[in-house]
């Protein structure tokens, strides 16, 4: 799956509550937050309102992509937030996750 290298780095994260099992949909809850996260197989190298679509019907909240290889369409970004899915790359996602802000 397209995910695994983010479930393995939020895995590692002690002060995250990651599901303990791998899913398509990473589970994490932090600060009293729940993130349900996609990450986009290959195919899905720019995230358009379909696949944002895609995630909200299999009831996740969040979008995290690499920026090596993926981008984002201002669509998809602005379709997501009336939507309530966040679309971010993974620094982005990294960084409000992290413990020291």
């Amino acid at each position: 799956m397209s995910n695994y290298w983010l479930y393995n780095e939020l895995k590692d994260q002690p002060h995250l509550e990651v599901d303990s099992n791998y899913h398509e949909l990473i589970s994490v809850s932090y600060n009293g937050e729940n993130y349900k996260i996609y990450s986009p197989s290959s195919a899905e190298y720019i995230i358009t309102i379909d696949v944002v679509q895609k995630v909200e019907a299999l009831g996740g909240n969040t979008i995290s992509f690499p920026t090596s290889w993926c981008q984002a369409s201002r669509e998809a970004i602005i379709y997501g937030k009336k939507h309530g899915v966040s679309v971010m790359p993974h620094g982005a996602l990294l960084g409000m996750l992290d413990a020291r802000e």
